[in-house]
């Protein structure tokens, strides 16, 4: 399981949320291309990078931003806030993200996950941002209308690489991560999952570790590390007791 650092952008800084409200934003960094870095000499192999912008509008603000990111920091990169089209999903991929993620152009409309998903070979993931049972999209400020369960139903279908799953409730909010939700996705989809919400202390970080299951692959650590309730390093050093326990 890797335990992956946040930047998620607005304005071109690097900001949190707290439970996904743009009102309640706090601003840690105006060079988020240096705190990548601090993370990639922290040992972390992957980069968990979201455009808040694209994400409430529908067009990616930061993206010059998060294709310098790309290019020069030494980290495995995976993008998500505003892709809705196959054009940015390429460009991304093109310029050497991993995993493009998305969400609204899967779920907002009618028609379900789009064609240009599936030519992408399983390098999109499918963000499922979760409140009160329901998927959320557009920068989680607007309800699907569909369930969490009925949605990983159908993403068993669909040519992904994995979801990303999201406690919105949790997320920014220091109050660890929802273990029911996990499992009770996790069983529902039966594929790659990466969770996100919560994470506050290092023991959150062995709880999600002991879920022992094989689909969990990554797990996203944000404003805990921003407000120093511990470094990557000792949240990276805790996942691997886990798993070396296992």
């Amino acid at each position: 399981m890797d335990v992956i650092p946040a930047v998620d952008l607005l304005g071109g800084r690097c900001v949190r949320l707290t439970q996904g409200d743009y009102r309640r934003r706090k601003v840690y960094a105006r060079d988020p291309v240096r705190v990548a870095e601090a993370f990639a000499e922290q040992g972390a192999r992957w980069l968990h990078v979201v455009d808040l912008d694209g994400a409430k509008t529908g067009r990616m603000r930061n993206l010059p931003l998060i294709l310098r990111l790309i290019c020069n920091v030494p980290l495995r990169v995976e993008v998500g806030g505003g892709i809705r089209d196959e054009s940015t999903a390429r460009r991304l991929l093109d310029a050497g993200a991993r995993r493009v993620i998305m969400g609204t152009a899967a779920l907002g409309g009618e028609d379900g996950l789009p064609s240009w998903a599936g030519r992408l070979r399983r390098r999109v993931w499918l963000s499922v941002d979760t409140r009160a049972g329901q998927v959320m999209v557009r920068g989680w400020t607007a309800g699907s209308g569909q369930s969490v369960k009925d949605v990983l139903r159908r993403a068993r279908e669909w040519p992904l690489g994995g979801i990303v799953l999201t406690s919105i409730a949790r997320d920014g909010a220091l109050r660890g991560p929802d273990l029911r939700l996990a499992r009770s996705a996790l069983r529902a989809y039966g594929g790659p999952a990466i969770l996100s919400g919560g994470i506050s202390s290092l023991a959150n970080i062995r709880a999600v570790a002991r879920l022992r299951s094989r689909h969990v692959v990554g797990l996203i650590v944000g404003k805990a590390l921003y407000e120093r309730r511990f470094s990557l390093r000792e949240a990276l050093g805790a996942a691997e007791d886990c798993t070396a326990d296992g």
